[in-house]
């Protein structure tokens, strides 16, 4: 004679869970700051002959191009004609708001036997 093990599963109802989701909304305040850059531009009469033609350059926080043309004399010459400024000025406001914010919310709810524990064969 011999013994012989012969494992039997069996189903247990262990209960069941219940799973929801809801959306809550609740209103979040908010700030930041917005930036705008103002540009005036102003010509300047210059007149002034010169030899080769000059750079663009900054003087403080304003851009100074120049403009040139070609005058007929007797010779030809560069004279500088005008002069284009590009002022940059920097302006900053702060700003607030209310905006509503959602999340997710899940509820997890036992269904069934709380108690009751599967059988677990060796």
């Amino acid at each position: 004679h011999e013994e012989v093990v012969e494992p039997v599963r069996r189903e247990i109802d262990a209960g069941a869970v219940r799973i929801a989701t809801r959306v809550e909304t609740t209103p979040t305040e908010w700030e930041t700051t917005l930036r705008r850059d103002n540009v005036t531009i102003e010509r300047v009469p210059v007149g002034q002959p010169v030899e080769a033609v000059p750079e663009a350059r900054w003087e403080d926080d304003t851009l100074i191009v120049p403009v040139l043309e070609e005058e007929i004399v007797v010779s030809r010459r560069l004279v500088l004609r005008e002069e284009i400024r590009i002022t940059r000025r920097l302006e900053a406001r702060a700003v607030s708001g209310t905006e509503p914010v959602r999340r997710e919310i899940v509820d997890v709810e036992r269904v069934g036997p709380a108690d009751a524990t599967p059988d677990t064969a060796p």
